[in-house]
């Protein structure tokens, strides 16, 4: 348990698994408490929850406006193109191959990557581009790969809130992911709350949604419809 208080830098994990009551917690027991029960820490049958694709590209674009480039490289990267990139065994074959007979004892996909690695150490050639080498090496490191027009899509998100005149000044002067914890007292009962928010100013609390313009509409009214849809005034 996570005491009451300020916190700037906390995890995301973190705060996620602490049991205090957030926002999505309040909906779900407004709507139905046997649904939060299912869903929530408190229930020892409850599966894993997983990341949905939606979820992953609203971290992104989260991560690219709150945080800047830097740490956006540090946990997504564009999911690997390009016709110099070597996908199969066949491919990674052929590129021994051309520099030699293939090695008996380089049967298996993974054999044929130490084969080349071992190749390019030998002859001081950089390495090609090999698939399951940036995918196991994203993975080591933690980062997220992003298929190209889901990172190209996230880029341009970000690059029109930050170049909007009005929203400027939105994440500037403050911190980004900022947790709350607090103790609430509901019929003499002691409830734990918390919250996260996005940038917190001296005067103010930035929030950044993402919607969906796949369905038809103008944008303020996707927004608004959204809004309703996502009970979002429950979190102000």
């Amino acid at each position: 348990m996570i005491p009451d208080g300020l916190y700037f830098g906390l995890d995301e994990a973190e705060y996620h698994a602490d049991l205090a009551l957030g926002s999505s917690d309040l909906k779900r027991l407004a709507t139905g408490p046997a649904e939060y029960w299912f869903g929530s820490r408190l229930n020892p049958d409850r599966e894993a929850q997983e990341t949905t694709p939606a979820q992953l590209l609203g971290k992104a674009v989260h991560r690219l406006v709150l945080e800047g480039k830097r740490s956006f490289a540090a946990a997504f990267e564009r999911y690997p193109e390009g016709d110099d990139l070597l996908r199969t065994a066949d491919d990674l074959a052929a590129w021994i191959k051309v520099r030699g007979p293939v090695p008996s004892w380089a049967k298996t996909k993974p054999q044929k990557i130490a084969c080349i690695l071992d190749m390019c150490e030998a002859s001081g050639e950089d390495p090609p581009r090999i698939l399951d080498a940036i995918l196991a090496e994203a993975q080591a490191d933690g980062r997220a790969l992003l298929k190209g027009p889901d990172f190209d899509r996230i880029r341009a998100a970000a690059g029109s809130v930050l170049a909007n005149p009005h929203l400027a000044q939105s994440f500037t002067g403050g911190a980004s992911e900022v947790s709350l914890f607090w103790t609430d007292e509901i019929d003499g009962e002691p409830v734990r709350r918390k919250a996260r928010f996005d940038y917190l100013k001296p005067r103010a609390i930035v929030d950044l949604k993402s919607i969906s313009t796949g369905r038809r509409g103008r944008f303020p009214a996707l927004c608004r419809r959204a809004l309703a849809e996502w009970d979002y005034p429950v979190q102000a």
